[in-house]
């Protein structure tokens, strides 16, 4: 492959005096907000495994000298993450960034880390966009926004309304009361407690 590097003629108003500013159309959030969201492990291995253990049910009463139920952790499911790289590249002549009246072009390596930014927030938004779409399954087989997750004991979760609704007081109350209604794989209380509201931005005022 041949390299190029982008000449000063891609850049005719960086070299003239002539301009009172030049803007740099970037992004205006310098930390991404995805680390609020999600829990973010580093690796330095091509794939990665995560599985699931589900623990114990609840004691049983029993009578002086009589043999206690047995409940024995029990393994879930296996995921395997398989490491992504993402990269970019900018390429400038020497007399590109020598001729450049603005010192944007000195920038690049800030642009490329914003870059980097709107990448990590792009792939995370992904997630959500991806929740009901069945090309994008979890360990169980199903999608992350699913009725019927399967429990242990034969039951199942549910993590969405039966039928998808439009953000409202009454559906977020209903939301909430389901959080702490939710049970854990022998049907006993998970004692979820909601701390966080995502929304779309279009929604904001009526979250509000």
């Amino acid at each position: 492959d041949i390299f190029m590097s982008a000449p000063s003629s891609q850049y005719v108003d960086l070299m003239a005096d002539n301009f009172f500013k030049i803007h740099d159309d970037t992004l205006m959030a310098d930390e991404p907000y995805y680390t609020n969201i999600l829990t973010v492990h580093d690796s330095i291995h091509q794939f990665e495994k995560m599985s699931g253990l589900a623990g114990v049910g609840h004691l049983t009463q029993i009578s002086d000298g009589e043999e206690p139920a047995e409940s024995n952790p029990k393994q879930k499911y296996d995921k395997t993450y398989t490491m992504l790289t993402y990269s970019i590249i900018s390429r400038l002549t020497h007399n590109g960034m020598a001729d450049d009246t603005t010192g944007l072009l000195a920038q690049v390596p800030k642009m490329q880390a914003e870059s980097a930014i709107k990448t990590l927030e792009t792939l995370v938004a992904a997630i959500f966009d991806r929740s009901q779409n069945t090309s994008y399954l979890g360990a169980d087989g199903k999608v992350l926004c699913a009725t019927d997750h399967p429990r242990m004991d034969g039951g199942t979760f549910s993590n969405r309304p039966t039928v998808n609704s439009d953000l409202g007081y009454t559906v977020l109350e209903s939301a909430v009361t389901d959080f702490e209604s939710t049970v854990d794989d022998y049907g006993d209380a998970a004692m979820l407690i909601p701390k966080m509201l995502l929304i779309h931005q279009a929604n904001r005022f009526m979250a509000a």
